[in-house]
């Protein structure tokens, strides 16, 4: 089941308003996952990434978290992040150092009693 599928013609902004909610969910305490699917060549980069101009998920999204954030001055937050990426079945952590992560071993998925994590995978 997925939450919102677009076509090839949607737009950056399309897709942020689409994701608002979850940035929202993020600030009330909820773990968020964001997750780009598709092909080679199917634009899972850009919409995360997006250009200089026209920014993508991964921006817009942080950006708007740390603007509501900011709004309630009277929580103290504590924000993690990771980025995996998940290449032909091997389990990547996108915030390894160049050196570490040409040398990274495939992380394994796991099921605990709070959810789904990835040992030892970068925060």
């Amino acid at each position: 089941r997925y939450d919102a599928v677009f076509g090839p013609s949607a737009s950056q902004e399309d897709l942020f308003i689409e994701t608002k909610p979850f940035v929202q969910a993020c600030v009330e305490g909820y773990n968020v996952c964001m997750f780009a699917y598709g092909q080679t060549g199917s634009g899972k980069t850009y919409t995360m990434e997006g250009t200089p101009g026209n920014r993508g998920m991964n921006y817009r999204c942080t950006e708007k978290l740390f603007e509501m954030m900011r709004e309630r001055t009277n929580i103290d937050f504590r924000v993690t992040v990771s980025i995996v990426e998940i290449y032909i079945g091997k389990v990547l952590d996108l915030l390894l150092s160049p050196a570490k992560y040409n040398t990274q071993q495939n992380l394994k998925i796991k099921l605990g009693q709070d959810g789904v994590y990835i040992p030892g995978l970068t925060e």
